[in-house]
């Protein structure tokens, strides 16, 4: 379970440092409000996808 929370940690770092840097350009070349709903679609993405990796139901009678 480690190895699984610290990749989702690299991942947001990976957005932190990578995101500003990409939407700057897109801001200039459009505009400011264009650009922040851009960012809209990726996390749109993620809710969905965040939906379809809920646990597994457990038989009756075993406890986690």
């Amino acid at each position: 379970m480690l190895e699984v929370d610290a990749r989702f940690g690299q991942r947001e770092r990976a957005a932190f440092l990578v995101g500003p840097p990409l939407i700057g350009p897109v801001a200039h070349a459009t505009g400011y409000r264009l650009a922040v709903l851009v960012l809209l679609i990726p996390m749109v993405l993620a809710l969905v996808q965040a939906r379809s990796v809920r646990p597994l139901p457990t038989a009756p009678g075993v406890k986690r």
